[in-house]
């Protein structure tokens, strides 16, 4: 961007004294709230517990990405950057150095927001209220120091991204784009939109990125396939083709557009006062093409958004020098106004949505410690974690793998037996062979229910109960 007027011109030190504070005033509640996640002992995501199994049994050097055949049944739905990253870390049973990674790679993203905002507006004040804009966002804040992949994918791509507006030398970024796909591989739109921006100067130099690109990725796929007995293919990619939803892929794409109503008035505005198209335009637009077509299928939620709210942030910035430079003086009355109203409104939605998160995740904590304390008396063996009702989350997986036992079920089958994409008569033999040395449901299994799912028909002939722990209800082996 190349407009010569400061916006310190038009704006009084006091005003940019009070915006420069609530920013940090904003990102420091931020970055404190979602810091506590770090140290809590159990799970804080239904999917955590399968990361840090995965992660572990990259630490002890067993197979992560095998078939699906016979049990375990453990699905690695994601390429392995992340879970070998911190199985590094690993000396015991723990969240903490995955999250610990997560927490420092969305702090990078936000530093690398402040740069890059900074080098095309020079105000310190526009670079921090953009680094702020996450609290616009409810995927950040409930994303951001989980034991998941998706911070760690985020950095690279934003790493990607300030590299690429830094030199325009596509090549460059190849390296930080392979990383970020190969840490969640739906992080597909930075790479279409450079190569699309690159056509338009060189045609040439945009199909050796996108040849190099290319090659570099499927050469890797190909080499993790040869070694996994092509398991990796079908772990990252056929697996992950999970039924969709047209009308649950539009309700997911309406949802930034009303959470973050100013940024997207303010972004229009940015457009009539200065009819321009830049990169991070055409990069927007094919991050939200790629959340369209990737957030209908089901398993999909909020971390879906965080790309999207990375090039939101950088737009906000732009847009809001912008504004603040543009010839019409009832454009600063209007920042400040939806300025105020957004801000307000996002710390008063995440702050009651962090004490609504903690009343969640806490309230079952008396008696997973005790599971936790019942299980680790046991010696190692597969333990199948199920529901009896059809619901999301899977009870108690969090305290199996902390105790050290492994799990015999992903969270993931449920939706590949949906997708026609998974046949369940390998977990019925397993639990009619009594594989499992333990199984925890969400309530007790009865005839209707035995009737219903032939699963639990073979665990009513197998499996007698054994105890109940708050809401755990555990069964284990009939004796032959």
């Amino acid at each position: 961007m190349s407009h010569e007027v400061s916006p310190s011109s038009y704006l009084s030190k006091h005003a940019l004294f009070f915006l420069t504070l609530f920013s940090l005033t904003g990102l420091f509640l931020f970055l404190f709230l979602t810091s506590r996640r770090i140290f809590f002992p159990y799970a804080l995501d239904s999917c955590e517990s399968y990361s840090l199994h995965r992660a572990l049994r990259f630490a002890s050097k067993q197979p992560v990405y095998r078939s699906t055949k016979s049990p375990p049944f453990l699905l690695s739905n994601y390429p392995p950057i992340y879970e070998y990253l911190t199985s590094l870390f690993l000396r015991k049973p723990t969240f903490f150095w995955g999250r610990l990674i997560s927490y420092l790679s969305y702090t990078f993203v936000l530093l690398l927001i402040v740069i890059i905002v900074w080098q095309r507006t020079h105000s310190i004040s526009i670079s921090l209220v953009a680094a702020a804009s996450p609290l616009f966002s409810r995927s950040a804040w409930a994303w951001m120091a989980l034991h998941r992949v998706d911070a760690l994918a985020l950095f690279w791509n934003t790493l990607a991204l300030a590299l690429y507006l830094k030199t325009k030398r596509p090549l460059l970024t190849i390296p930080f784009l392979i990383g970020a796909g190969y840490t969640k591989q739906s992080f597909l739109a930075l790479p279409i939109a450079i190569f699309l921006w690159t056509y338009r100067v060189s045609r040439k130099e945009a199909f050796v990125f996108l040849f190099l690109y290319a090659f570099v990725g499927f050469s890797i796929l190909m080499v993790a396939s040869f070694f996994t007995d092509f398991q990796f293919i079908y772990h990252t990619i056929y697996y992950n083709f999970t039924p969709s939803s047209w009308r649950r892929a539009v309700d997911m794409s309406l949802r930034p557009l009303g959470k973050c109503f100013a940024i997207w008035l303010l972004i229009a505005f940015h457009h009539y006062c200065y009819k321009k198209f830049e990169f991070l335009h055409l990069y927007a637009f094919c991050s939200y093409a790629v959340l369209v077509l990737t957030s209908g299928k089901l398993g999909s939620s909020w971390n879906y958004f965080l790309e999207l709210g990375v090039v939101m942030a950088l737009l906000w910035g732009d847009t809001l020098h912008l504004c603040l430079v543009c010839p019409l003086r009832p454009s600063r009355r209007v920042f400040y106004l939806l300025l105020g109203i957004q801000l307000l409104y996002s710390i008063s939605y995440l702050s009651q949505k962090e004490k609504d998160f903690w009343r969640r995740w806490t309230k079952r904590l008396s008696a997973k410690q005790k599971l936790k304390r019942l299980l680790s008396n046991l010696p190692a063996g597969q333990i199948l974690c199920e529901n009896v009702e059809q619901r999301t989350k899977i009870p108690a997986t969090d305290v199996v793998v902390l105790s050290g036992h492994t799990l015999a079920l992903n969270i993931h089958y449920y939706l590949m037996i949906k997708g026609k994409l998974w046949n369940p008569a390998p977990l019925q033999n397993a639990i009619r062979q009594q594989r499992f040395s333990v199984v925890i449901l969400d309530r007790p299994v009865g005839s209707v229910e035995a009737k219903i799912r032939p699963r639990w028909k073979y665990l009513r002939q197998s499996y007698v109960f054994w105890t109940t722990v708050g809401p755990y209800v555990l069964y284990r082996p009939k004796k032959r």
